[in-house]
């Protein structure tokens, strides 16, 4: 745009104003922001669920996705099965040695798996090792992400996730958001 239309457009801009009576109207309360929050809708999607762990942390469930406390390890998806994340605490303060653990345990567990990359990276203010790789389930292929986080507690939270082929794309930023979600507990929160 040159300069010279930009002052056609505010200039057509101003012109509609003026004959639409917009200038002749008083602000009135209804044209006031909204200072509080806005009741809910009954077609507005639930809130995320804030989850405290044993392990010291807390993280968000995404908006939707089931979770299984159960026996075990924490179990959570999505809804369409796309992809299942597992959290497991393991008892050492070592990300590397924790990362090396989670790898023979997916070499005893999965057809085939590789992890192509990792790296150290703080999440929520904690210390974590990041890992992604793709393996093999019952013969279908698989991404893999691996979210190692060292608690205040001296452990480490331990996040694998198996995410298939043909997941939509938004699961992985779903995963990306519980992953940064986690940080540490406040004392309420514990």
């Amino acid at each position: 745009m040159t300069r010279g239309s930009s002052a056609v457009w505010i200039g057509v801009g101003v012109t509609l104003l003026a004959s639409s009576g917009a200038g002749d109207v008083e602000p009135t309360a209804a044209d006031d922001p909204a200072w509080g929050e806005p009741a809910p809708s009954p077609t507005d999607p639930p809130a995320p669920e804030l989850l405290r762990h044993s392990a010291g942390v807390v993280l968000t469930v995404p908006t939707g996705w089931q979770v299984d406390p159960g026996e075990g390890p924490l179990r959570m998806a999505p809804p369409d099965g796309s992809l299942l994340a597992r959290f497991t605490v393991l008892d050492t303060a070592d990300l590397d040695r924790a990362l090396a653990a989670i790898d023979e345990r997916l070499d005893r567990r999965l057809a085939a798996h590789d992890l192509g990359s990792d790296r150290a990276t703080v999440v929520g203010g904690l210390q974590a090792r990041l890992a992604s790789g793709s393996g093999q389930v019952k013969g279908e292929p698989v991404k893999l992400r691996i979210a190692l986080v060292l608690t205040p507690r001296g452990q480490v939270l331990a996040l694998v996730a198996m995410v298939r082929r043909d997941a939509p794309a938004h699961r992985l930023g779903e995963l990306s958001d519980l992953v940064t979600s986690i940080r540490a507990a406040t004392l309420k929160e514990r």
